[in-house]
């Protein structure tokens, strides 16, 4: 995978050992809400489990992944409780990591769900997790192109100001995957006012944050349009000084930005 397309793969190993099972247990929220709504649609008894008749909620829910994503996009439709959309956006997050997944996720509306969540809420931990799940499915390159047409970007550049780190950094790395190999999507998010808040992320003492800002801000850099913003003597003198940081990545992407900006006065 290109490095320009690195996704979202902050999980825990303890979540990432039932999806890799497809098996959840009754008392998740997610699990609760659909079987609440929807039981004989989407759920089915494992038959071979031993349940304790005292604690009927440890039995194992069984599912194929098509009635899983269904349960989890209708999840995030929930108005009403905010656990079960956060925990629903943190599912999509972890299975987009896998292509097959993006692309089913998208056919059965997941892209318009999570625009439409990410519009609608303050809430940073819901907001660190749908944007999260954009970033995976974005770098598919349909998906890509219908994010841009739910006018996902306008919301990712605010949630570059954010006050929360992780909130920060995954919608950095959301614009890094959507300005990859894309010049209409360069000029797009230069025209919603990405610039500015990626070059002041430069200054978090958080190295995840300045590596996604820093390699969003070169796929940038690559639009000539957008080079002659960016080059002015604050944004220069920002980018050498990380050139003599002691991060090998930082400085790549800090020397790639400088090529672009030489190559826009070299021609």
């Amino acid at each position: 995978m290109h490095p320009n397309l690195i996704i979202d793969t902050e999980v825990l190993l303890s979540d990432m050992s039932q999806f890799r099972t497809g098996v959840k247990r009754k008392h998740d929220h997610v699990t609760c809400f659909c079987q609440q709504n929807h039981p004989n649609k989407l759920f089915k008894t494992d038959s071979g489990a031993k349940v304790d008749p005292e604690t009927p909620e440890r039995q194992v829910i069984c599912f194929d992944i098509k009635s899983r994503f269904e349960c989890l996009i209708m999840c995030l439709k929930n108005g009403v409780d905010r656990t079960v959309q956060c925990e629903s956006a943190n599912q999509l997050r972890l299975f987009s990591q896998i292509e097959s997944n993006r692309v089913l996720i998208a056919r059965l509306g997941g892209l318009e769900a999570l625009v439409a969540l990410l519009k609608n809420t303050t809430d940073i931990n819901l907001q660190r997790h749908v944007i999260g799940a954009i970033w995976n499915l974005c770098v598919n390159g349909d998906n890509n192109t219908r994010l841009v047409e739910l006018d996902v970007i306008d919301p990712l550049v605010k949630a570059l100001s954010s006050p929360e780190d992780k909130v920060q950094r995954v919608a950095a790395g959301a614009l890094r995957c959507l300005s990859w190999n894309n010049e209409e999507n360069r000029i797009k998010l230069a025209s919603s006012g990405a610039i500015v808040p990626l070059f002041k992320l430069l200054e978090s003492s958080n190295i995840e944050i300045q590596e996604q800002s820093m390699a969003a801000i070169w796929n940038l850099s690559l639009s000539s349009e957008n080079s002659r913003v960016m080059s002015n003597k604050e944004y220069i003198e920002i980018i050498i000084k990380l050139m003599n940081t002691s991060n090998d990545e930082l400085r790549r992407l800090a020397a790639g930005i400088l090529r672009s900006l030489a190559y826009l006065y070299g021609t």
